[in-house]
């Protein structure tokens, strides 16, 4: 700005030509120093990123529970499975099966026994009910006439004792089978609650995908002793991410829908994708890059960049990426 004053300081001559050249070049100058003095915001084409290649689903790490050995596993590194299918056995499977079975056992008894015994209470009810008509013919006939010369009256007085005994021994046993049919839903119900306990010990004897996934890592073996550490590591591989760290001053310049392309010496040429979502939060960087003049503790932003189509990259979960992000 020192220069332009001094030039405006120029003392005027009468050449209307040597003015007008003054001028032009007093203008160009003042123009020069302001442009090049005056912090101009300069936005970059791209921004540059390390990223770690990701499944949609993220990495599933699967802990085993306290107290379990393994007994089997069913599945190798790189195997596709199936929501709910089983991954591995643990050596109490066997024995929690055995109680299932008993309990299942349990529960057919109990039906047969309470079917027998009702079948069998109704019989006695009909069977005592038939020898009441047999005994009520008896006595009417001993009230003919005629019959009674035949008999005698403490005979007739005995057979109607005993349609009184019979008539008792009905209503007995009508009560001992309405208690039967009252407990027998009771017993049922605490039966098939043991069933349901036993199911529940039985499916924690053994390990379960929780999703549809890839088998990506193999962590426990067999006599392996589960103690609350990883056994299994899962992910969806159908559609992979490029799990992207941009510096936090650049943060302001992405957007979703940006274009994106991913280099690595691990494969060939480069990878294009699309950023899908941005986390609106700062955070400590948790990727270090090899470059001994990058900053060693920087803040940036997680940005999910979904990816084409590689079937490489599914072979190469959480490798280091250079991510190219185009802003315009």
């Amino acid at each position: 700005m020192l220069a332009a004053n001094r030039l405006l300081q120029l003392p005027l001559t009468s050449n209307r030509n040597a003015i007008g050249k003054t001028m032009k070049l007093r203008i160009i100058i003042i123009f020069t120093i302001v442009f090049v003095a005056y912090p101009w915001e300069s936005i970059a084409d791209e921004i540059a990123g390390l990223g770690r290649i990701m499944p949609a689903s993220g990495v599933v790490s699967l802990v085993t529970p306290a107290g379990e050995i393994f007994n089997r596993i069913e599945v190798r590194e790189g195997d596709g499975v199936k929501k709910d299918q089983i991954l591995a056995y643990f050596k109490s499977f066997e024995s929690r099966s055995f109680d299932l079975k008993f309990a299942k056992i349990d529960l057919e008894k109990i039906n047969v026994d309470y079917e027998l015994d009702v079948r069998l209470k109704q019989t006695k009810i009909s069977g005592f009910k038939e020898q009441i008509e047999f005994l009520n013919k008896q006595i009417n006939r001993f009230h003919e006439s005629n019959a009674l010369q035949y008999t005698t009256p403490e005979i007739v007085e005995k057979r109607q004792k005993e349609v009184l005994q019979l008539q008792n021994n009905i209503a007995v046993t009508r009560v001992e089978l309405e208690k039967v049919e009252k407990q027998f839903p009771l017993t049922q119900q605490l039966t098939m609650e043991k069933i349901r306990e036993a199911e529940i010990a039985l499916d924690n004897g053994l390990i379960r995908s929780p999703i549809d996934a890839t088998v990506l890592k193999v962590l426990a073996y067999p006599g392996y002793a589960a103690g609350g550490s990883e056994a299994f590591k899962l992910g969806n591989v159908d559609t992979l991410y490029a799990l992207t760290e941009v510096y936090e001053s650049d943060a302001r310049h992405l957007k979703i829908g940006q274009k994106a392309t991913i280099t690595s010496i691990a494969f060939p040429g480069n990878v294009n994708g699309t950023v899908k979502s941005i986390t609106p939060m700062i955070f400590k960087s948790t990727v270090e890059s090899i470059d001994p003049t990058v900053d060693t503790d920087p803040r940036a932003v997680e940005t999910w960049i979904q990816l084409e189509n590689n079937d490489i990259l599914r072979k190469l979960i959480y490798l280091q990426v250079d991510v190219s992000i185009i802003t315009n």
